[in-house]
């Protein structure tokens, strides 16, 4: 066997599996399959070099190709301090940065039904009358209202609030494998208690006490739940709109953005819960508790820009890293 015409016959096919081993975050289908094709002629080349040649620079350089392209098609352990890190700074904030204009638009929706119904329910006294009596309307407006942030220790409390949180969370992300269908219908709730809520606390001079317990928390607490609503709205347009992607494909991957979304509201609303339980009822003044919640709410909003546009411009959409479920043999 001529081993030189071998190696000028082969070396265009190890060169261009040394550029997607190079390129392997990057791959998409048709270049993965074309990855495992390569390393599988690859391996069958290093062999018969093995046994026709004595070249040890041109076995070893084959085998280096080659122990390399097996990782990346059969995916090398990370550690687990390393996939931490790129779900919170990569998958994650992707994932809530690319969904901003259908988390926004909730967010905006929802703020309007609250406001509308707030205002009906403070300047009618029928539509309060229809909420209930007086002296129920002065029981809430009076004691329920602030009772409910202080009327347990905070450690236990913090737990209740996260739990609460974390439920109604779950909801508009459990509404997603129905393709979002029922989650205009949970934030319209949602936005409907708050601001019925609001309005008997306006109507009865106790504004000043419902802004200051409800905006601490209220700021990260609802925008959690606006983007759990906004990627779950989402993955039911890609069943209209899959885009140039294949509906399965699409589907797929906004699935397991949902995913990654519901993982890092965890996070969000633990931090939510904390304020809520710790700060919310405390005895700082109303201006300090408000500006600790939009202190959070602005670090929460920065980190999501910051790190999603980043990711963004790399091309990151925050799905899992393609790669080949099967190792291939020679």
């Amino acid at each position: 066997m001529d081993i030189d015409a071998f190696v000028a016959a082969s070396k265009p096919s190890w060169d261009r599996l040394d550029d997607l081993v190079r390129r392997r975050r990057t791959l998409r289908g048709a270049e993965i399959d074309e990855l495992v094709e390569l390393y599988q002629q690859a391996a069958t080349h290093l062999s018969i070099v093995r046994s026709a040649s004595t070249d040890a620079l041109l076995a070893g350089r084959l085998s280096s190709l080659v122990a390399r392209a097996r990782s990346a098609v059969t995916g090398a352990h990370s550690p687990a301090w390393r996939e931490v890190a790129r779900f919170f700074t990569v998958s994650f904030p992707v994932v809530a940065y690319r969904a901003r204009r259908w988390w926004i638009g909730a967010t905006v929706a929802s703020l309007v039904v609250a406001y509308v119904m707030g205002v009906w329910v403070a300047t009618d006294p029928a539509v309060q009358g229809i909420v209930g009596t007086p002296e129920e309307i002065r029981q809430i407006v009076e004691h329920d209202f602030a009772d409910y942030y202080s009327e347990s220790p905070a450690a236990s409390f913090a737990g209740h609030v996260w739990l609460n949180n974390a439920w109604l969370s779950m909801q508009v992300v459990v509404s997603a494998i129905l393709l979002g269908l029922p989650i205009p219908w949970i934030l319209w709730q949602n936005s409907a208690n708050v601001g019925v809520l609001g309005g008997l606390m306006h109507a009865h001079d106790r504004a000043d006490v419902f802004w200051g317990l409800i905006l601490p928390h209220g700021m990260l607490e609802l925008t959690a739940v606006f983007l759990a609503a906004g990627v779950g709205m989402r993955l039911g347009w890609t069943v209209v709109d899959p885009g140039p992607r294949r509906r399965a494909d699409a589907l797929a991957e906004q699935g397991r953005a949902v995913m990654s979304v519901a993982l890092g509201l965890v996070v969000v609303l633990f931090v939510s819960g904390l304020i809520e339980a710790g700060v919310t009822p405390s005895g700082l003044p109303t201006w300090a508790r408000i500006t600790i919640g939009a202190l959070a709410e602005a670090l929460f909003l920065t980190y999501v820009v910051v790190f999603g546009r980043r990711a963004e411009r790399r091309n990151e959409t925050g799905d899992i890293e393609r790669a080949p479920d099967l190792a291939p043999t020679a």
